[in-house]
């Protein structure tokens, strides 16, 4: 979900479905609510998360951009042994929902991409 905040910002909230451990064909489920509320910069279409943390103390860094029908929100973390990851996630409008990007890079490697398309279900 996407909306309007006042000061000329945004919020974006969704859920991750994560599918690992145990039987293959049954795998453990998991759900994982992300909400991020996001606020201009002097940069134009550039946003900064008001819930940023400090990814030295265990925190997120996020921000987004906009290009064209295209919202990207980033997420960095610095782990413990100090390696960054950051996670992409890439929002295009088409039609009648949107067509999502996911990438998650750690230490300038390429973990994981997934590719999906989303349908609008509220007005």
């Amino acid at each position: 979900m996407i909306r309007p905040t006042d000061g000329g910002g945004f919020s974006v909230r969704w859920t991750s479905v994560i599918r690992q451990g145990g039987d293959p064909r049954a795998p453990d489920v998991r759900r994982k609510e992300t909400v991020r509320t996001f606020a201009p910069t002097e940069r134009p279409n550039v946003f900064r998360a008001r819930e940023e943390g400090d990814p030295y103390r265990d925190g997120e860094l996020s921000w987004a951009r906009i290009e064209g029908t295209t919202l990207i929100v980033y997420q960095m973390v610095i782990g413990a042994d100090g390696r960054y990851e950051v996670q992409r996630y890439r929002r295009t409008l088409s039609g009648t929902g949107m067509q999502l990007t996911y990438s998650r890079i750690r230490d300038g490697e390429q973990i994981r991409t997934v590719q999906g398309r989303l349908v609008k279900i509220a007005p």
